[in-house]
């Protein structure tokens, strides 16, 4: 059997901890075969709204902690996670609205019930070309390619806030070597498959394998800093 998964495989089991729950889980009950994409996320607000940068939304956090409301898809979720973070780094704190889902948090910023939320850049490029949508910031460490003027959130004064909503493969722990690396040959070869490139490229999900050694790199740095801002957030009920 194997799972696809993203960020969830890290802030599951640390959100558990912080609960002081066992975790329903952990990461090396399985073993990480690759990761497929990791796409970075845009702070999106109302085109209308009160703020035309991510600076003017944090300054306006600064002045009044608290009263700067965002929508998140969920506790401890992947718009919830690296929101805190940039508070955390700037030194602010904003009003958490937890939805269940991101197309409900979307509805309150369209709505004017909170001033902004993250999507994916698939979901965020059309409505932005539209003008429903203003994008204030990417979480990536560089600027997306079909959004050039967007600037990055390290770019609007920010540091160490570089987040990715990634996905990868995984199978059970103590996977037979043979097994595993016949997986990973077939995603390889899938990964680099014209007619899949040119797919994902259409849908703005550009491809970001990494075979098992490099992804389980990643994972040993993501995890640690993932769960120390899930330690940092606490509990939220």
């Amino acid at each position: 059997s194997l799972l696809l998964a993203h960020m969830s495989m890290i802030t599951i089991p640390a959100s558990d901890r912080v609960f002081g729950r066992p975790p329903s889980f952990t990461l090396d009950q399985f073993t990480p075969l690759g990761l497929l994409v990791a796409d970075p996320l845009v702070i999106i607000a109302k085109h209308e709204g009160p703020y035309k940068s991510l600076q003017e939304m944090i300054e306006a956090a600064r002045k009044a902690p608290g009263a700067v409301a965002y929508g998140s898809s969920g506790n401890y979720s992947a718009v919830h996670v690296p929101m805190e973070m940039i508070a955390l780094n700037a030194g602010v704190k904003f009003n958490h609205i937890a939805y269940q889902g991101g197309g409900p948090a979307l509805t309150a910023v369209m709505g004017g019930h909170v001033v902004a939320t993250m999507v994916s850049p698939a979901a965020a490029i059309p409505q932005v070309k539209r003008g429903d949508l203003r994008a204030l910031a990417v979480t990536g460490s560089r600027r997306i390619p079909t959004m050039p003027d967007t600037p990055t959130v390290i770019e609007s004064g920010i540091p160490d806030v570089d987040f990715y909503l990634w996905v990868g493969v995984f199978a059970p722990a103590q996977l037979p070597e043979n097994i595993g690396q016949a997986i990973r040959d077939g995603i390889t070869k899938a990964m680099r498959d014209p007619e899949l490139i040119g797919q994902m490229t259409k849908l703005n999900l550009p491809i970001e394998h990494m075979d098992a050694p490099a992804f389980k790199a990643f994972l040993a740095k993501e995890e640690p800093r993932l769960s120390a801002v899930i330690q940092r957030i606490g509990k939220v009920d």
